[in-house]
């Protein structure tokens, strides 16, 4: 097997005492044997800073950053800057594992097909329990190489709500001046949410050749933090907003792009009002009155212009949104909350 260019892994740590351990020995494990590690400690308050110190003393294949903790984004950035334009890199979650050929596989096809970037399959584990065999994204399905003019006709629709293409960092294999150049020069980026989009939006314009294998190349750990309250849940999407309305006019397909993404954001607002209920935090007291905060910020408003045929989301919600009432939002999230009460207590049993 050709190992003679370094592939280099960057994954951001946080808090993960639990699970590291399992991420990182799949990284050894790897059949592809020339990769080098960057270990990004986010301001970890657990054992995982130290448990990375202690991998990198008995593999010298491991860096380690430590940095204050500033969120999944800026530590991959972080990551980014410790390497070079040289070869390939790829992106592991600290909480997720890579299958022992993933890299071969990757790489392979990276030089089979002269590709940027290399899109392989994912498996998704609760616990210890498989949930899912591979993606259903269409790509899927028909795996081959799309030339520049289909990536930003086809799958650069998956960044403004269409589906086909996944927009995770993980699972792929990027040539490393690409990424790098990309990352390196955003001018903006959310804190905690749509990292993984923030830099697909300005990878895929970028790119010549992307090529889509059917193999699985990474394993996805379900779980997270949906029911808890997310200070900066909203904020972030409203940047995300501005980021895609700018970006629009750089995908070529035939449907309506800016009005999804205005519908995508009718349907962030309504799941952030949906998560102050459930978690009973109001930044501005109370349901009624983060109702009205939300539909008065511009974004929302020039959003509710481009509801026409949308049947997305909540039903019923978008009138009430359009017409500025109220109280039958409030009643529409309050019997949501209602409704998903069962489903919430089945998911924290089954996730902890």
């Amino acid at each position: 097997m050709d190992n003679t260019e370094r592939i280099w892994i960057l994954v951001p740590v946080y808090n993960v005492e639990s699970v590291l351990g399992k991420c990182i020995r799949s990284i050894q494990r790897q059949t592809y044997t020339n990769w080098q590690a960057i270990l990004v400690d986010d301001g970890s308050t657990d054992q995982s800073g130290i448990m990375c110190d202690e991998y990198a003393r008995s593999d010298s294949r491991f860096t380690v950053v430590h940095t204050p903790n500033c969120g999944l984004p800026a530590a991959r950035i972080t990551g980014i800057k410790q390497i070079d334009d040289t070869g390939y890199c790829c992106f592991c979650d600290s909480d997720d594992e890579m299958p022992n050929n993933a890299l071969q596989l990757l790489y392979a096809e990276a030089k089979r097909s002269d590709a940027d970037i290399v899109c392989g399959n994912v498996d998704r584990i609760l616990k210890k329990f498989p949930i899912s065999k591979g993606s259903n994204l269409s790509c899927f399905a028909n795996p081959r190489v799309y030339e520049r003019e289909e990536i930003l006709s086809k799958l650069y629709m998956c960044c403004f709500g269409g589906g086909g293409f996944p927009v995770n960092m993980w699972g792929k294999l990027y040539r490393t001046g690409l990424i790098r150049s990309v990352m390196l020069n955003m001018d903006s980026y959310p804190k905690y949410f749509a990292e993984d989009l923030n830099v697909m939006l300005r990878l895929l314009p970028e790119t010549n050749r992307v090529s889509v294998i059917k193999d699985l190349v990474y394993i996805y750990r379900v779980g997270g933090g949906t029911s808890k309250f997310m200070p900066t849940f909203l904020e972030d999407n409203i940047m995300m907003y501005h980021i895609k309305m700018r970006m629009a006019d750089k995908c070529t397909s035939k449907l309506d792009v800016k009005k999804l993404v205005g519908i995508e954001l009718k349907n962030v607002v309504v799941s952030y009002l949906i998560m102050c209920e459930k978690c009973h935090r109001y930044p501005t007291g109370s349901l009624d009155s983060e109702v009205r905060a939300v539909s008065a910020l511009k974004e929302v408003e020039e959003s509710l212009t481009m509801l026409e045929g949308d049947c997305s989301g909540l039903p019923g919600i978008n009138q009430p949104l359009i017409d500025r009432d109220y109280g039958k939002i409030c009643c529409l999230i309050r019997d949501k909350v209602k409704k998903d009460r069962g489903k919430d207590w089945l998911k924290k049993i089954l996730v902890g």
